[in-house]
């Protein structure tokens, strides 16, 4: 497999390079992403001078062969040769505060497994709490063990000669009426997000802290936060355009605008009046579905947002498929980067910064 000279770890400045097909444009769009120093580094030939340190090929313990340093945290760059592993292998991914995915394990997946491996998080933070269980006391239906616990699941593929990697979480976010009593606003949704107490880990692009992980009700696309209609009046399917579409998928519908003052509806109206009277809306013909959701740009990870009684449930759905060795650009892009020495001044403004676009 070709190395990329650049890992697709974490996004600079929220770069969606492959949102843009050409070449002039994606330039354009990257320099408007960029703070002034990253610009003064591509335009001053800092680029180029690093570049050449980092194309500089060092072995790997671990894989048994050379990759160029850039595949190598500083730390690993100045160990010795039999001691030195790269990127891929010295950090790992993240499910939840108790447990990771190493490298390690979707190499004893490959030679121990024929179909699938599973490692579950069963951490006593993620017992089932009394909003997820029925009058009885037993969990419900939604919340079965099977999607209760964190898991991460390791799909061995014989034939390609790759393992694909999937990860999933649960998480009973926070509780709101169908008719919450006060106006909601996107500032007032995420704080009560910034407020859950949760072991469960985002990707690395994401945050409970950071508004973005609430895209999909971006009141453009979404009314459950009181929006009209938002820019579409009429029956359209959003359909994913690419990895890096990050709207509510809705079906919409002009009668929508009965949905108004409903947050997180459990299905449209016109499809309660159809299981009232049996006769389908002749405007969505049956399609209509309630789909909250949006998509990380840089890993692909699914947030899904759903509606049990009046808890608010968030979902984590992550899939990296045929995986064949650590430094797969699906692999690297989930790498929690505190576990490994990512912020290292050798690829400051070419990976990462911590200046603000200006």
């Amino acid at each position: 497999m070709k190395e990329d000279i650049y890992p697709h770890m974490l996004r600079l400045h929220g770069s969606r390079d492959n949102q843009y097909p050409n070449d002039d444009i994606k330039e354009t769009v990257r320099k408007n992403l960029l703070c002034e120093s990253c610009l003064h580094f591509r335009t001053s030939g800092g680029q180029n001078t690093s570049m050449v340190a980092l194309r500089d090929k060092i072995y790997c313990s671990g894989c048994l062969k050379d990759h160029p340093s850039i595949f190598f945290s500083r730390q690993q760059r100045k160990a010795t040769a039999n001691a030195r592993v790269c990127i891929g292998r010295e950090g790992y991914v993240r499910l939840c505060r108790h447990k990771v995915v190493t490298w390690a394990d979707i190499s004893n997946a490959w030679k121990k497994s024929w179909n699938k491996s599973v490692l579950r998080c069963t951490d006593s933070t993620h017992d089932p709490t009394t909003e997820q269980k029925n009058s009885t006391g037993e969990i419900s239906s939604d919340w079965t063990e099977n999607n209760l616990y964190p898991k991460a699941v390791m799909s061995v593929d014989r034939n390609n000669f790759a393992v694909g990697l999937r990860l999933e979480w649960q998480l009973s976010a926070f509780a709101l009426p169908l008719q919450p009593k006060e106006q909601l606003t996107m500032d007032s949704l995420h704080d009560k997000l910034k407020a859950v107490d949760s072991t469960v880990c985002p990707c690395p692009h994401e945050s409970f802290e950071s508004v973005s992980i609430l895209r999909a009700f971006d009141p453009n696309y979404c009314v459950c936060l009181g929006a009209a209609i938002g820019i579409y009046s009429y029956f359209l399917p959003l359909e994913r355009i690419s990895a890096n579409d990050s709207v509510c998928l809705h079906y919409r519908c002009s009668h929508y605008y009965e949905g108004i003052g409903i947050f997180l509806p459990l299905s449209y109206p016109c499809i309660q009046r159809e299981r009232e009277n049996g006769v389908p809306c002749e405007k969505c013909n049956g399609q209509n579905r309630i789909q909250h959701r949006s998509v990380c740009g840089d890993c692909e990870t699914w947030y899904i947002w759903s509606r049990q009684g009046d808890q608010i449930k968030l979902r984590r759905s992550t899939k990296a498929s045929a995986l064949k060795t650590p430094l797969d650009p699906g692999w690297l892009r989930l790498l929690d980067p505190g576990s490994f020495d990512f912020e290292d001044p050798l690829t400051q403004h070419l990976l990462w910064c911590n200046n603000s676009v200006t």
